[in-house]
């Protein structure tokens, strides 16, 4: 049904006093969609409008072409046809020859007709031309300027083909209009769409013209409002002006005068600007663009290189001279430009080995830094530098020079030649390198025999980078000084540098190594010779674990070892071997498919875990088999093959290894049973370790048989055996397998009879100190266990736990709790052993401290500081965002905090305030005059060094906050930090120091600005 739209609708919308106002708007949009629904006629608008548009009034003028601007701009671009957009053209560009005051609201209605799919083949020329006659853009506000730039850029993006006919006229008109622009954001809208105009539109005589207008930005000196997320910041300013500046190859003529005269300028801002320049202008210019200016860049380049005291300005000027070098090596040129490299190479090095004569010389590493950068261009220039440099730093190096000089010198040389290795420029690829690269080998050599291990290091590190160049001769006489270091070097980085190169030589001649070193060097079978000396034997270990990650020795390294320490018992020896195997399976290199050998084709799961179980029970060795420390470092292996293991692979395991433990089912030995606290082996009783290594890997959809009987004997392990490793694994344990245990009645009533006896033990008169600990203990990880995965029982756990707070003998252990479960665990408790972990779970947790505040203003004095301490570790582990929203209810509580006695509590406490004091919080501005008194009695606070040190921090990180509230408090805080700089402890005086004169600073003239 067609909707009428009669003089009275027509009338409102005139007689609106605001246009902007929100009935305005809906109107338009009301009358666009009867536009759409063809209810309604645009140029019966337009007709209707007639007697407003021609009005004697401007303002009147003003509201009629507003309407039907804002009426286009809500169409569809494809509602209206060419004849109405040719009609709408011809009336805007009309329009732009009224009173200044209607051009505005012209220029949102041509805006709109411009996006329009059906616009004329000839509406864009008339539409330019018309703008540029009657439109002066500059004499506009910013909203209008920044219309117009709108348009020219639709029209460059949609239209260049119609508007090339224009010629010159269009270029020059568009330079008229951008021409003096300072808007921060209609320039960033202006030097993202000119790059594409400058490339598309021929310039012709204009190009300097177009030039100088946008040099007129370089460098860009502007500085934005700060802390306002909307704001146009110089250097975005600055990124976006550089495309522009280099959108054609004519610009080059012009470009490089302007930043090499910038280069010269004592501006830091300048410099910067002019190096990133001019590294987009090799990338964008050509050679012979750049030809006449090249001396003078390099003079410029080395100036700032050489030597080098800004870093920022040194790092962007070794960027440009690697681009420059890059761009005259890799463009195609011709014969005289291939020489013009070679002489400036030729120059740059003439130059450079002056300042490479000797080391002691404040320029050389500069002046090596510069050449390094040059070598990491192009092959070219790598080739041509390291044959003049590589003799000059060899002579040096035989010359005599003293210790740390030699060190530099070998350094210097490795990075070159690393370079060298990763542009191809070796003997392998240019054969005159042969003599140089024998040379450096031999320096290396001997290098790697020298007194000084510092040496040793630099001389292998030389050895690995060149091993891909090594003749047939040098590598048979590097495995032999491999070998020899591996056993005899007492240096632990030079025989990890060892190891790193035995590794790189494994992968490029694995033949060789096998033969040379893994099969008859590093033998570990009886009768080699060095077996018997433990220490040499761990060594060779940990040589042979580093080279079994490749996969062509796993198969001959890995069960040798693995053999080695199933079948020894030598405490020495087995030690050295779990600890090489545990290095293996945790090298980051080490892959899922080494774990998959190790469990399947090795059965080192069940060797080692039955290994540890019969010597428990044998307890011939306790000297192995007491031992904490391997029995730890044989449970990270376990945990860490087993945890890389599909679900089939991990049920199978876990179906054999649990009878064992439980007795339930057919046992390796008879009578074993090592989850029984009366085990006729108190040691037994410790495997706990080993069947939480079985168990926490587990992915959450493998089945763990007899799951009740298991959880109830390991809760008997956590709660009263004085052993602290076996207690804290079963609690640990127990609390996975309860986070990743299927939601259903079973879990549930096991849940429920954990929390009677939990809370039955805690109740017991007279519980033993040690009892009571274990319970907390065990609560304190299920409750995180449940809190990860939001179970639905998580309140009731919680509010248990926040209630034992007030448990006068236990009620500190409870607090340490809350740090447990807001803390992420690395060992089993995280998604890498597919916990059932829930996003923003410390989130949800931390809505506890309502809890936790009611409870603090009822309980008894002496618990108060639990509550406190429980809070204190809450606060640490929630993100700040959640932190700061709830701060001012938790100010009160940080105050009476600071005035506790307990270490822990102090430290926590402050160093919450220093993390929001660094960040600035506004809320603690108002609570100056509260905390500055709290945080300089800590400062002389005896018992704790760290609490002294954080205050101290906390007082320096209040002079952030606005000059203004500090001052007040500055003579009495500089005279309260004075006692502090004679404090006992050196770091104590030295943070004294510093916060002192951040106050001290306070207010002085020059004073930085705060905001």
């Amino acid at each position: 049904m067609e909707v009428e739209w009669d003089s009275e609708w027509f009338n409102g919308m005139i007689n609106e006093t605001v246009v902007e106002d929100k009935h305005f708007r809906n109107k338009c949009s009301d009358f666009a969609n009867g536009v759409k629904s063809q209810s309604a006629d645009l140029l019966k608008l337009v007709e209707k409008l007639g007697p407003v548009l021609t009005d004697k009034k401007p303002e009147l003028r003003v509201k009629g072409t507003q309407i039907l601007a804002e009426v286009i701009q809500n169409l569809p671009q494809d509602c209206l046809q060419e004849k109405e957009l040719r009609f709408m053209t011809a009336f805007f560009c009309d329009r732009l020859k009224d009173h200044n005051s209607v051009i505005p609201a012209v220029l949102q209605g041509i805006l709109a007709i411009v996006q329009m799919n059906n616009l004329p083949e000839d509406a864009p020329a008339q539409i330019v031309t018309a703008m540029f006659q009657h439109v002066h853009c500059q004499s506009h506000k910013q909203p209008d300027r920044s219309t117009i730039y709108k348009i020219l850029q639709v029209f460059i993006k949609n239209y260049s083909k119609e508007l090339k006919l224009l010629g010159p006229d269009f270029v020059f008109g568009v330079i008229s209009m951008v021409d003096g622009e300072r808007d921060p954001h209609n320039l960033l809208l202006l030097f993202g769409m000119l790059p594409h105009f400058i490339k598309t539109f021929p310039l012709g005589h204009l190009t300097e013209e177009m030039f100088e207008v946008l040099a007129c930005y370089f460098p860009v000196d502007f500085y934005s409002v700060p802390n306002n997320p909307n704001t146009v910041t110089r250097d975005d300013l600055a990124a976006a002006l550089l495309p522009c500046l280099v959108a054609t190859p004519a610009f080059a003529e012009f470009c490089i005068p302007l930043l090499l005269e910038k280069l010269d300028s004592k501006l830091r801002i300048a410099k910067l600007d002019s190096l990133r320049l001019l590294q987009e202008s090799c990338k964008a210019f050509s050679v012979e663009g750049m030809e006449e200016n090249l001396c003078d860049l390099f003079q410029s380049l080395h100036r700032e290189v050489v030597p080098g005291s800004d870093k920022d300005v040194c790092k962007e000027a070794l960027a440009a001279l690697k681009e420059l070098i890059n761009m005259l090596s890799v463009v195609p040129i011709s014969k005289d430009q291939a020489k013009l490299l070679h002489k400036i190479l030729e120059n740059v090095i003439s130059a450079a080995c002056q300042e490479l004569q000797g080391v002691q010389l404040s320029l050389f590493l500069p002046t090596a830094r510069m050449l390094l950068t040059i070598t990491q261009a192009s092959a070219a220039a790598c080739h041509q530098i390291i044959t003049v440099v590589a003799p000059l730093l060899l002579i040096q190096y035989h010359k005599g020079s003293s210790l740390e000089e030699k060190v530099i010198l070998l350094q210097t040389l490795t990075a070159f030649l690393a370079v060298c290795e990763e542009q191809h420029v070796t003997p392998m690829s240019t054969s005159d390198l042969a003599a140089v690269w024998a040379d450096i080998c031999n320096v290396y050599m001997n290098a790697a025999h020298h007194v000084k291990p510092e040496i040793r290091l630099e001389g292998i590190h030389g050895l690995l980078i060149a091993a891909r160049s090594l003749s047939c001769e040098a590598r048979s006489e590097l495995y032999e000084l491999l070998c020899t270091c591996v056993k005899q070097e007492d240096s632990s980085q030079v025989r990890q540098e060892v190891s790193a190169c035995l590794k790189e030589l494994a992968k490029l001649y694995p033949d060789e190594v096998m033969e040379a070193a893994v099969l008859s060097k590093l033998q570990l079978l009886e009768g080699s010779g060095d077996a018997s000396n433990a220490l040499i034997l761990a060594r060779c270990m940990d040589a042979l674990c580093a080279i079994a990650v490749e996969e062509s020795f796993t198969a001959c390294i890995v069960p040798q070892i693995l053999s080695f320490i199933t079948g020894k018992f030598q405490a020495d020896e087995c030690s050295a071997g779990i600890k090489s195997l545990r290095k293996l399976v945790e090298e980051p290199e080490c892959d899922s498919k080494l774990h998959r050998y190790l469990c399947v084709q090795c059965d080192a799961i069940s060797r080692l875990v039955s290994w540890w179980l019969h010597g428990i029970w044998e307890d011939k060795h306790p000297q192995i088999f007491h031992n904490e420390d391997l029995l730890v470092d044989s449970a990270k292996i376990v945990s860490t093959i087993l945890r890389n293991q599909s679900e089939s692979v991990q049920s199978d395991i876990v179906a054999k290894f649990i009878p064992c433990f439980l007795d339930s089912g057919p046992s390796f030995e008879e009578n074993v049973r090592p989850l029984e606290a009366s085990s006729s082996s108190q040691h037994l009783t410790h495997s706990v370790v080993l069947l939480e290594a079985l168990l926490s890997p587990l992915r959450q959809n493998v089945d763990i048989p007899s799951l009740s009987h298991l959880v109830m004997q390991l809760k008997t392990h956590a709660i009263h055996t004085s052993h602290s490793l076996t207690s804290r694994s079963a609690a640990r344990l127990v609390a996975s397998i309860v986070n990743k245990a299927h939601d259903d009645e079973n879990l549930s009533t096991l849940l429920s009879d954990l929390l009677v006896m939990l809370m039955d033990t805690l109740n017991q008169d007279g519980v033993p100190v040690m009892k009571a600990t274990n319970a907390v203990s065990l609560f304190s990880w299920l409750t995180k266990a449940l809190v990860m995965r939001d179970h639905r029982l998580t309140d009731t756990w919680v509010e248990k736990f926040v209630g034992m707070l007030n448990h006068v003998v236990v009620g500190t252990c409870v607090a340490e709790g809350f740090k447990l479960i807001m803390t992420e665990n690395d060992e089993y408790m995280n998604s890498d052993n597919y916990c059932n972990i829930r996003v923003l779970y410390r989130q949800r947790f931390f809505q506890t401290v309502p809890k936790l505040v009611e409870h603090y203003h009822f309980a008894l004095d002496a618990v108060k500081c639990n509550f406190l301490i429980a809070l204190a570790h809450m606060l640490q582990g929630v993100p700040r965002v959640v932190l700061t929203m709830s701060l001012p209810e938790l100010i009160p509580l940080l105050v009476v905090s600071l005035g506790q006695r307990e270490v822990v509590l102090l430290l926590s406490t402050l160093e919450i305030l220093c993390d929001l004091l660094e960040s600035k919080q506004p809320v603690l501005e108002e609570h100056i005059q509260t905390f500055l008194p709290k945080f300089l009695q800590l400062t002389r606070f005896q018992d704790s060094l760290k609490v002294r040190l954080v205050a101290l921090q906390c007082v320096q990180k209040m002079c952030a906050y606005p000059t203004q509230l500090l001052l007040p408090y500055k003579q009495q805080t500089v005279h309260e930090l004075g006692p502090c700089l004679d404090d006992p402890k050196r770091l104590v005086r030295q943070q004294a120091v510093c916060a002192r004169s951040h106050w001290y600073l306070i207010g002085a003239p020059g004073e930085p600005a705060k905001t």
